[in-house]
């Protein structure tokens, strides 16, 4: 399995923080976003990870080189204009062949297991297996079917309250989805996975979901950005577990 990470948002909502630096390389403890990331990626066995950029690209490369430090193989993808969460994996439907892709938000820092979330995806034979967690308030929330593992309803940007009677799940930014999922999209040229994806494969009972196990960070504000950074520093009992 192969995986993605998006970066090549401008990061607007962190203000200074990122009006020369992209979010994904702001430091978090003794390392930068993406690379948590990245060494996630490597604990559950993935070698090949394809990068998106725009806004500020040549810091991506200068900063992670070729991946070789990681002990896996960095791709770029330089886009002229972002693509949206699901245009970026699309166009990489030929590339993983028959496989399955795993696309990471590169601002969400969690140490769930990821090679957990490729096991369920391969084992439900599912066109898009999902990392979900509870969180009120959430821009989305999905329900898990009486099956506890496929998702029968996904809403994005909801205009009504989550059914207070049911447990809903929001997604965590992380997904693995099947290339012929990837090539049945819209060739729009903004395209979004929880907008324009998710709610049809639920609909036709091809969404599974998992729920979070363990820490998830998501770097959408400077208030986020200190809280992580504080559970993260060196010595922490989150760094140290990271770390192992």
């Amino acid at each position: 399995m192969k995986a993605l990470v998006l970066c090549a948002g401008f990061g607007q909502r962190l203000g200074e923080l990122t009006a020369n630096c992209p979010k994904p390389l702001l430091s978090l403890g003794q390392e930068t976003i993406v690379e948590h990331i990245l060494r996630q990626l490597v604990r559950a066995s993935i070698t090949d990870v394809y990068i998106n950029l725009h806004y500020l690209a040549p810091q991506f490369p200068a900063h992670l080189g070729d991946g070789e430090r990681f002990g896996l193989r960095l791709h770029y993808l330089h886009e002229r204009a972002p693509k949206g969460t699901a245009g970026t994996p699309r166009d990489l439907a030929a590339e993983i062949a028959n496989d399955a892709l795993l696309v990471h938000y590169g601002d969400i820092v969690t140490n769930h297991d990821l090679s957990e979330l490729a096991h369920a995806h391969r084992d439900l034979t599912a066109e898009a297996t999902i990392l979900v967690h509870q969180r009120p308030g959430s821009n989305s929330y999905a329900y898990f079917a009486d099956d506890g593992q496929h998702i029968e309803r996904f809403v994005e940007r909801p205009a009504t309250s989550p059914d207070p009677t049911r447990p809903s799940w929001a997604f965590s930014g992380v997904c693995v989805l099947c290339a012929g999922l990837l090539r049945r999209l819209s060739p729009a040229p903004v395209l979004d996975l929880p907008r324009d994806v998710f709610p049809g494969v639920a609909k036709a009972r091809r969404l599974a979901g998992q729920p979070l196990r363990g820490y998830r960070w998501a770097i959408d504000s400077p208030e986020r950005l200190a809280m992580a950074r504080r559970a993260l520093a060196p010595g922490s009992p989150y760094e140290r577990e990271r770390s192992r």
